[in-house]
């Protein structure tokens, strides 16, 4: 009897089986067959249990294909839990995928957004999503999908997928953008324009990795980023692409800036030009920073060789005669310079290396701020004295310490000069947001109208999220730890603020989103609201973006909530229109009045125009330099109380007589 039930379930198991309905039913007997280690009279004596295997073998339990009506049934089920394992199979209809990307939970929709069987209309619906998260992993799938796209641009599903892209591309979220650039950096078919734009971007985790890796960006493209006077961790990212061109290098050479140049003199691919690498020779004498690359760049020209040899250390010649690219008559003179030195006298010598190099001055500023960390004494209020007597290196020497961070790491963000890096630094070395605000202004030298304060004094907590921070700092740690193409345990150089005081820069140029290939700087190009136009403001033609944000602006400014605040974060993120708008609103003039007025480049004309708003002259600076982008020493100047330069009846009269005109 119980042979003949053996028989029976063996099978009823192997018809199961045989009609593709096997999950369930064979899991259910698996244990008791194998327990009872009966053979299949018709299968050579082989054993239930090992037919089993070898029919299971490579069926995935529980994914079995489903019908539509289960499907259904599944996509509307209570849990949240059944719904997301559906959301995550390859072998569900492209309905029932379109309708769990409105699902109410997070977690099911990132599962949608990860699919790469959902359709692309379901993309285009998580590209707008409420939820940061579930954007994060759609860009993250949707650059993985780029290499495969079609080079034809009318296929449908192509076209789609760069809908998506330019609605990610533009998304409020800086790690957003950061994925998808992360993403896009070495692809070689992405769309031009969305790498272009990413290379843009104002927050230096979205262009740091296009700017450093792209292949689509030409040397135009960077020479016009360059030019548009970005912050210096933007410099850097670009010298340290592989196989600089020669325009790139004279265009970063000129901009004067120690840690970007000392990043393309260690980048041994950058094209530079002898005359270029003479002219930063001749001004490595005062910037240690660039001695050591300049000692290791190949080809390095006699003359060059000869100049860094009566200045350079010991090490250093050291480094030059070891150097294989050098020419034999280079490489000649700099063994008679080291045998010259192995002859000098003592006080020769004592003269020569009187002053301590900045990797010195380093290592005891690290092993100051270490033994006061030890000590229970690194807190605030040291950092906060250090930071009064200008010991900026010790600050950063302190910085690494409190927050565990290599120094070079610290170095390269206080180099940056990204606002929201700092504040980032800040809350993880467990200081104060009031702290913070003085290291970006005094430290980094960011312009007061870019520095991230926090609200509500300086005990105020983090204006940054957790997770926004921890992305500033990936970042910035990758870019450091992380060598260049082909330059395997390159140094990472001091920077030239850890002794001495830094001048403060000027106002930033952040206006990435303007279309159309910049001018060199004694041609900016005008912005195209400042055009002249016959027809009256109210019929010009505008966009469906440009209806959106003179929409916006007047809501705001209907609910009183059109600060200065928000007119700068619309001026950082290119939007020319809402500003324009803000200021017809704000001022009482109508649109071709201020149009008329930033047209001008008036620089006292838009000062009045701003003070007739009630705002600051900050945002005065700010619309001058960014906006209608006048050059930086043409801009009128906050007065020495930080207010308007100009009594108010004199802006009153020049403002009257312009519109009089």
């Amino acid at each position: 009897m119980v042979r003949e039930l053996h028989l029976l379930i063996t099978f009823i198991a192997d018809y199961y089986i045989h009609c593709g309905q096997r999950a369930c039913f064979v899991l259910v007997f698996r244990v008791y067959i194998r327990g009872s280690g009966i053979r299949h009279p018709c299968r050579g004596g082989a054993s239930v249990s090992e037919i089993l295997d070898r029919l299971m073998k490579g069926v995935s339990f529980g994914k079995a294909p489903l019908s539509y009506d289960q499907e259904k049934e599944l996509a509307g089920h209570q849990d949240a839990k059944v719904r997301r394992k559906l959301a995550a199979r390859h072998d569900i209809r492209p309905e029932i995928l379109y309708y769990l990307a409105e699902d109410t939970v997070p977690e099911v929709r990132r599962e949608i957004a990860t699919n790469v069987k959902t359709p692309r209309q379901a993309d285009m619906l998580l590209a707008k999503d409420s939820e940061g998260d579930v954007r994060c992993d759609l860009a993250g799938k949707i650059g993985k999908l780029v290499p495969g796209l079609s080079e034809d641009d009318s296929d449908r599903l192509t076209c789609l997928t760069i809908e998506v892209l330019e609605i990610l591309v533009r998304d409020q979220l800086p790690r957003v953008r950061a994925v998808l650039a992360e993403t896009l950096k070495d692809v070689t078919n992405a769309p031009h324009r969305i790498i272009l734009h990413l290379a843009r971007d104002t927050e230096l985790e979205v262009a740091g990795p296009v700017l450093r890796c792209s292949p689509l960006l030409s040397d135009t493209d960077l020479m016009e980023i360059i030019q548009s006077g970005p912050l210096q961790g933007v410099l850097i990212e670009i010298s340290r692409r592989f196989g600089l061109g020669e325009g790139v290098c004279d265009a970063i050479a000129t901009t004067d800036k120690t840690a970007a140049i000392a990043a393309m003199l260690a980048n041994k691919s950058a094209q530079i030009r002898e005359e270029t690498c003479d002219s930063l020779v001749e001004k490595a004498r005062e910037r240690e920073s660039w001695q050591e690359p300049l000692a290791r760049r190949p080809n390095l020209s006699l003359d060059a060789a000869r100049k860094l040899a009566e200045f350079a250390a010991d090490s250093l010649l050291e480094v030059m005669r070891s150097n294989d690219d050098l020419d034999p008559e280079t490489l000649g003179m700099v063994s008679r310079e080291v045998h010259r030195r192995l002859e000098e006298t003592p006080e020769e010598t004592a003269r020569r290396t009187a002053s301590a190099t900045t990797s010195q001055q380093a290592r005891q500023e690290t092993e100051r701020a270490q033994q006061l960390h030890d000590e229970g004494k690194l807190d605030a209020k040291a950092v906060a004295k250090a930071l009064k007597k200008k010991e900026h290196g010790f600050v950063a020497s302190a910085l690494a310490v409190l927050t565990g961070l290599p120094r070079e790491v610290v170095a390269r963000i206080v180099e940056s000069q990204s606002a929201k890096a700092v504040v980032a630094l800040m809350r993880q070395a467990g200081l104060d947001m009031g702290l913070a605000a003085r290291v970006q202004r005094d430290m980094c030298a960011i312009p007061a109208a870019a520095v991230v304060a926090p609200k509500g004094g300086k005990k105020a907590p983090c204006p940054l999220d957790e997770a926004e921070c921890q992305a500033q700092l990936d970042y910035f740690r990758d870019s450091v730890l992380s060598p260049m193409p082909g330059e395997e345990g390159d140094k990472i150089y001091d920077p030239d603020w850890s002794a001495g005081e830094r001048k403060e820069s000027g106002p930033v140029d952040l206006d990435w989103e303007e279309s159309g290939a910049k001018k060199a700087k004694a041609a900016i190009v005008e912005p195209d609201w400042a055009k002249e136009d016959e027809e009256d403001d109210d019929e010009e033609e505008i966009g469906p973006e440009d209806i959106s944000s003179r929409e916006l602006a007047t809501k705001l400014h209907g609910e009183g909530r059109l600060t200065e605040k928000i007119i700068i974060s619309a001026i950082n993120m290119g939007d020319h229109v809402f500003v324009r708008t803000s200021l017809i609103l704000l001022s009482g003039h109508d649109g071709k009045d201020v149009r008329r007025i930033l047209a001008s480049k008036d620089s006292f004309v838009i000062t009045a125009l701003v003070w007739k708003t009630g705002l600051s002259m900050s945002l005065a600076s700010v619309v001058q330099s960014r906006v209608v982008q006048i050059p930086r020493n043409e801009t009128l100047p906050l007065s020495s109380s930080g207010g308007f330069p100009m009594s108010e009846k004199e802006m009153k009269h020049r403002l009257d007589a312009f519109l009089d005109l």
